[in-house]
């Protein structure tokens, strides 16, 4: 995918359920907006997630915005229809458990990503 998103009809570029489900899902009616308006960052993440076979799924913005890939529709069970959806809404049963979650990485904690040192200890990447 090249920089320039005046054209996104081949965006994300690999195929399959959820890329076309990408591609084809109303954006510009959710907090995300519509595809050409998204950040190089967000083009970029799901454009990797969606190629992937391992099970992905990106909660995105305040609202914590669902993107998948296929790999993840077996997880979702009966939740096929999370795409473009908040968080609080497709995992209303868990929510208040995840709500912590959510509000310690929204004010920065967990947000440095975790490496292995040589002895194995996984230390804060910085």
């Amino acid at each position: 995918m090249q920089g320039d998103m005046t054209d996104i009809s081949s965006f994300p570029s690999s195929q399959g359920t959820m890329a076309e489900k990408v591609r084809t899902f109303p954006w510009h009616q959710t907090p995300l907006g519509a595809i050409r308006t998204w950040s190089a960052a967000l083009r970029i993440t799901v454009d990797a997630m969606i190629s992937s076979k391992f099970p992905q799924c990106l909660f995105w913005g305040e609202d914590l915005i669902a993107i998948y890939n296929d790999g993840y529709l077996p997880m979702l069970g009966n939740k096929q229809e999370a795409l473009g959806k908040p968080l609080r809404a497709t995992w209303s049963e868990n929510w208040e458990d995840l709500r912590s979650i959510t509000k310690k990485n929204n004010v920065g904690r967990n947000r440095l990503p975790r490496r292995l040192s040589a002895r194995n200890h996984a230390t804060r990447a910085g």
